[in-house]
């Protein structure tokens, strides 16, 4: 109970700070299933195992991509989101094209 009351004590002094943590636990809890649906799709795309795909993704960067950039990426439909993990891929030395 303390820990609540000087949270909401410390939200009243700064209603902005608070904003914005909000929208960072917001951000996170739609992000994971939004990683989620890319590797899937990205299996889907290769006949790959949701396994497979994931380890390739991590290997040549794609999930720390799609984890950095997903305020842009989390726009753009998953079949575009596959697109740039297999261009960002390739450059980093992945060979599916």
């Amino acid at each position: 109970m303390k820990n609540y009351v000087s949270h909401a004590l410390a939200c009243n002094e700064n209603r902005y700070l608070c904003k914005s943590i909000k929208q960072l636990i917001m951000a996170e809890k739609y992000k994971i299933p939004y990683l989620n649906a890319c590797i899937r799709a990205f299996a889907l795309r290769f006949n790959f195992s949701i396994s497979v795909a994931f380890k390739y993704l991590f290997h040549f960067k794609g999930i720390a991509f799609l984890d950095e950039y997903y305020e842009t990426e989390h726009l753009q439909s998953i079949d575009d989101a596959v697109d740039d993990l297999i261009v960002l891929c390739h450059k980093n030395g992945g060979q599916l094209v």
